[in-house]
C-alpha cells in the first residue's frame, strides 16, 4: 500500500539526491523537511538551509532555529507539532537569496508535492522569499501577521511573518515576530472553523 509516509519518504530521498539545479554542487546535505506528516495543522516554510542546516541535513537547527523554537514555545506551540521546511532544499552559496530558477525548480518538483501530500491547514511563511512565492506580495511590513489567501494555491491559507534570521540584523523585529507567532493558534482556529462551515459541519 502506497501510504502518505512512503510517499513523503520517496520525496525526501529524491531531494537528497537531487541535481536539478546548480545549488546541489555546493551542498553537504540537502534538507527535505522535518515534522509530523499526519493530520498536520501547521507547516512552516522558510527560505533556504543555512550552514548548520546544510551540515545536519535538518531545517532550522542553527541560531535562527533555536530562536524560532523559543518563540513557538512562548506561543504555546511545540516544534514537534509543526512541519518545517524551506522554499529551496539546498544551501545557496554564502547564504545568498535563492535565484528565480532555483526557486522554480525546487518548488515545482518538491515543495508543492510536499504540500499536496501533507495537506497543512495553515502555512506560516518566514521571510520575503516565501511571502513572494506563495502570495505574490513583496512588502513584509504590510503583510506580516495577517491571514493571506494564496494567488497560487487555491484554498490554502497563509500567515506570513519575518524570518528569525532577520532578528539578528534588526533586533527591533523580535517583538514583531513574537507578536505574530502568538496569533497563530487563533488564526488556525479561524481557518478550521471556516473549513468546517464550508463542509456543512456544525
Amino acid at each position: 500500500m502506497d501510504t502518505t509516509a512512503s510517499k513523503v519518504s520517496r520525496i525526501d530521498r529524491k531531494i537528497k539526491k537531487c541535481t536539478l539545479c546548480p545549488l546541489h554542487k555546493g551542498r553537504t546535505n540537502a534538507v527535505p523537511g522535518d515534522g509530523p506528516i499526519h493530520d498536520l495543522n501547521i507547516m512552516i516554510v522558510g527560505e533556504a538551509p543555512g550552514r548548520n542546516e546544510d551540515l545536519a541535513g535538518k531545517p532550522f537547527v542553527g541560531s535562527g532555529g533555536k530562536l524560532l523554537d523559543s518563540i513557538l514555545k512562548e506561543a504555546g506551540l511545540n516544534r514537534s507539532e509543526v512541519y518545517i521546511t524551506n522554499i529551496v532544499k539546498c544551501r545557496p552559496p554564502k547564504n545568498r537569496k535563492p535565484k528565480t530558477h532555483e526557486v522554480e525548480t525546487c518548488t515545482s518538483n518538491y515543495l508543492e508535492r510536499q504540500i499536496e501530500l501533507l495537506k497543512p491547514k495553515l502555512i506560516c511563511t518566514l521571510g520575503a522569499t516565501a511571502l513572494k512565492y506563495f502570495t505574490g506580495e513583496t512588502n513584509m511590513g504590510e503583510n506580516h501577521g495577517k491571514l493571506v489567501r494564496s494567488k497560487k494555491n487555491d484554498g490554502l491559507s497563509f500567515f506570513p511573518t519575518y524570518h528569525p534570521a532577520a532578528i539578528f540584523r534588526n533586533r527591533s523585529l523580535k517583538e514583531v515576530l513574537q507578536e505574530d507567532i502568538r496569533k497563530i493558534p487563533f488564526v488556525l482556529k479561524k481557518v478550521k472553523e471556516e473549513g468546517a462551515n464550508k463542509q456543512g459541519i456544525v
